[in-house]
């Protein structure tokens, strides 16, 4: 919007309304599926992997709990010199090298298995446009932590997750305070993560694209 008024001027009639997506139907939890933080998305410079893993090792609550990141992204050719840093960093901390997965890329019925199954959904990118992921995640009950350079503050508004700066300390803090939780609050937050997965359902908003066309 701000771009249209930037080259058009401020006559020009706008109207913004969300990113409304179909959403996934809400798989069942598997007890067998053990604990972890989930990752999803490519293996690239701007999705900050490196601070991710650098918080995730000054993180406490993590490195001593039976939690492991599983991270679900291929790599592309040109970002595969990132994956091999990403690589170092774990070469150079053996525990924390345990408790990290690289799974390759997963699609489908059992991408979604993934996300329902989670402990957490993380998005730490240094920048998203919007992040489906974000709704991917909490479309199965499963709360997010994202960062500021993902327009999803709503986390925090609806008590479904996390928004933070991506500075590994912010990131160890965060993860610190989400395993530490009791489990009433997690499970109310689980709550709130499917309800505000519902707000951007297009099927239940599909009068704000009507009103658009008239």
């Amino acid at each position: 919007k701000r771009e249209i008024n930037k080259h058009f001027g401020n006559s020009v009639r706008t109207i913004v309304i969300p990113n409304y997506i179909v959403l996934h139907e809400k798989m069942d939890r598997l007890e067998k599926a053990g604990k972890y933080f989930l990752y999803v998305g490519r293996i690239a410079p701007i999705k900050a992997l490196d601070n991710l893993l650098l918080g995730l090792a000054k993180s406490d609550a993590f490195m001593k709990s039976d939690y492991k990141l599983l991270i679900a992204g291929g790599v592309e050719k040109q970002f595969e010199g990132y994956y091999n840093q990403l690589v170092h960093i774990l070469s150079k901390n053996l525990a924390l090298k345990e408790k990290v997965v690289f799974l390759g890329n997963v699609e489908g019925e059992q991408k979604f298995q993934l996300y329902a199954d989670a402990y957490y959904s993380i998005l730490v990118s240094h920048s998203e446009n919007f992040g489906n992921v974000v709704l991917e995640a909490l479309s199965q009950g499963t709360p997010v932590i994202a960062s500021h350079g993902t327009p999803w503050q709503n986390l925090v508004d609806n008590k479904a997750g996390q928004w933070i700066d991506n500075n590994e300390n912010e990131i160890a803090k965060s993860i610190d305070e989400v395993l530490t939780m009791g489990e009433e609050d997690y499970l109310q937050i689980r709550d709130n993560a499917y309800k505000l997965a519902l707000e951007f359902d297009v099927y239940s908003n599909i009068d704000s694209w009507i009103k658009v066309l008239k």
